[in-house]
């Protein structure tokens, strides 16, 4: 393993391992291509995992992430998985990353999920966000580097209970061969580190951050999603 510095923010690559990454299409796991593609020779296995009602809004995003990445960094040593997913809840979709470990022979899976900003930057949108989604983002809560645990309800992982004893008590754990390096970082950071590594123009107008159902195209402006990405790039596209 090496440690790769990117201004002020360190990244752990796991050069001596096989490695997966789950993009969405977004700017966050866009930019963790990007830097894996530039920093590992051997094989790295792409996953998307896309629901049938946003395939026609963010399909093309994520193949226009992985092909950029892949021409931004003379690298086409990549496996492209694309699936197709019912729903894109935490307790299916983590049973699908876990399969990759056995049927792939992963043993280290990168994410790029970030933490909210500050609460008066989302406040207003926090109706939009999954209940689960709200809890495992939020700026106060401590999270680990390496695995995930998300509090949930007994089974239903749309309804978190409110009362923290209670959270102790239901935990979603997922494979500790996770790797979330910016779990403590928001997007904002990210945005820094688009500019320190100077693919802002080519690799962040190619990725998509908007979830609005139905939307095609640009980015509607409008979402909770948009809003974050204004806030830390300064424009959306």
């Amino acid at each position: 393993m090496k440690n790769i510095s990117i201004g002020k923010y360190q990244l752990a690559i796991h050069d001596s391992k096989s490695i997966g990454i789950c993009v969405s299409g977004g700017a966050d796991s866009a930019l963790l291509l990007y830097i894996l593609m530039a920093n590992i020779t051997q094989h790295i296995h792409v996953y998307t995992f896309i629901s049938p009602d946003r395939r026609e809004a963010i399909e093309s995003h994520v193949d226009a992430v992985v092909d950029t990445c892949s021409k931004l960094t003379d690298n086409s040593n990549f496996t492209y998985h694309k699936e197709f997913v019912n729903s894109q809840k935490p307790d299916g979709l983590f049973s699908l990353f876990g399969n990759k470990f056995e049927t792939d022979k992963i043993e280290i899976l990168y994410f790029a999920l970030t933490k909210f900003p500050p609460k008066e930057v989302w406040e207003k949108f926090e109706q939009q966000q999954p209940a689960w989604h709200n809890n495992f983002r939020d700026a106060v809560v401590d999270k680990p580097l390496y695995g995930i645990s998300i509090p949930v309800n007994d089974t239903d992982l749309e309804h978190i209970a409110s009362d923290p004893n209670t959270l102790a008590k239901f935990e979603l754990v997922m494979d500790e061969r996770a790797y979330v390096p910016w779990v403590n970082l928001n997007k904002k950071d990210i945005a820094s580190m688009y500019r320190e590594l100077g693919v802002e123009d080519r690799l962040f107008k190619v990725s998509r951050s908007c979830e609005t159902p139905g939307h095609v195209g640009t980015h509607c402006g409008k979402c909770w999603w948009c809003d974050e990405r204004r806030w830390a790039f300064g424009y959306l596209e």
